[in-house]
């Protein structure tokens, strides 16, 4: 299940970029910005310019120009239809810093060893003298880590309530 926020067109303009002549940009803004003193200046004239109030997130996406939209349109759930292909892109929940246990599933102590309870074991070799690359340590778990994107997702049903139960 997918929580999909309004967004709104700010403008559409197009592509000077080799082998792009026959596309546009859609700029697309979402999220109310909470406080509007934090929103720089430039920023908030470019959205009181087109009669929008200050938003969080603002995102340029190459679109064919019959796919143009006005501008301060509202693009919601209901522009999307049963059957439809999406990728879906997002950020996991921040967990702050973890040990290996946490973040990579270790089990802990195994037979033989001492006053290694929740430790990653050996990381490097004695001569290499350095950490190898892509080996599973303790750092920070989630968030900024962790950016996700699945492909070829299938919309089964839309539903246009803010109720989440079944």
């Amino acid at each position: 299940m997918v929580e999909i926020a309004d967004n709104f067109v700010m403008g559409c303009s197009p592509v000077f970029r080799e082998g792009s002549a026959n596309y546009r940009s859609l700029k697309l803004a979402a999220f109310d910005a909470p406080l509007i003193e934090d929103v720089p200046l430039v920023k908030q004239k470019e959205f009181f310019s087109v009669g929008m109030y200050p938003k969080e997130a603002v995102h340029e996406f190459l679109i064919t120009p019959d796919c143009e939209l006005p501008i301060n349109y509202k693009l919601d759930i209901s522009h999307f239809f049963v059957g439809q292909f999406l990728d879906v892109r997002g950020i996991s929940i921040d967990r702050g810093f973890q040990g290996v246990m946490r973040r990579w599933g270790y089990k802990g102590q195994g037979f033989g060893r001492t006053k290694t309870h929740r430790r990653p074991g050996s990381i490097s070799t004695k001569g290499l003298a350095r950490v190898l690359k892509g080996k599973k340590t303790p750092r920070t778990y989630g968030q900024s880590a962790v950016r996700r994107k699945i492909s070829k997702n299938t919309v089964c049903r839309l539903r246009t309530t803010v109720s989440f139960s079944s």
